[in-house]
């Protein structure tokens, strides 16, 4: 059964999102799931999948460099406007302070590092992208959460807990910019 919840975006328009694996769309409805998965709804739901398609790159390129790990589906909401679907605005990215813990999805496989960002490339063309403009977007997204420590400091992380967060972020960001530069 597919679940859904009403959200007033902030112009006040009422919005669903919903919560149910959109692979229903094949005829059945998945309690797993693959980020492949998404970007093969959005072919099927979406009235811009290409757009909504690199948001979804950017969105798991991010996860990996910040360890985001427990990334599910419930973490990839969408919105409804006019039939259509969108994905939402990002929301609940944790990092984790374990560098070796396992993805709660598989990127084309990958769940650990150093795997994934091989499947950050495998993901390319799923999401519409050559391998040169995953690599492109690999580099502007690690590029922007290279700051990742001022940011924590100016939202009042204390100094031991963005510590602990370094040795899980900052090998993973490396990980992602190495990913980017080799052939």
């Amino acid at each position: 059964m597919t679940t859904v919840e009403v959200f007033i975006d902030q112009a006040g328009r009422t919005r669903l999102v919903g919560q149910a694996h959109f692979t229903r769309t094949r005829g059945h409805i998945s309690t797993t799931f693959i980020y492949a998965d998404i970007a093969e709804a959005k072919r099927d739901l979406s009235l811009s999948p290409r757009r909504d398609h690199h948001e979804l790159y950017d969105r798991v390129i991010a996860s990996v460099a910040l360890g985001n790990t427990d990334d599910h589906l419930r973490n990839h909401g969408f919105l409804t406007d006019h039939g259509s679907w969108t994905l939402s605005p990002a929301f609940d990215v944790n990092p984790n302070p374990d560098p070796w813990r396992p993805r709660s999805t598989s990127i084309m496989g990958a769940d650990a590092p150093p795997d994934e960002v091989d499947g950050l490339l495998a993901l390319a063309d799923e999401c519409s992208l050559t391998i040169g403009q995953a690599r492109q977007r690999m580099v502007r997204i690690a590029s922007s959460l290279a700051d990742w420590r001022d940011r924590a400091r100016k939202n009042r992380i204390n100094e031991q807990e963005i510590a602990l967060m370094a040795e899980s972020i900052e090998p993973r960001l490396a990980a992602v910019h190495k990913g980017a530069r080799s052939d």
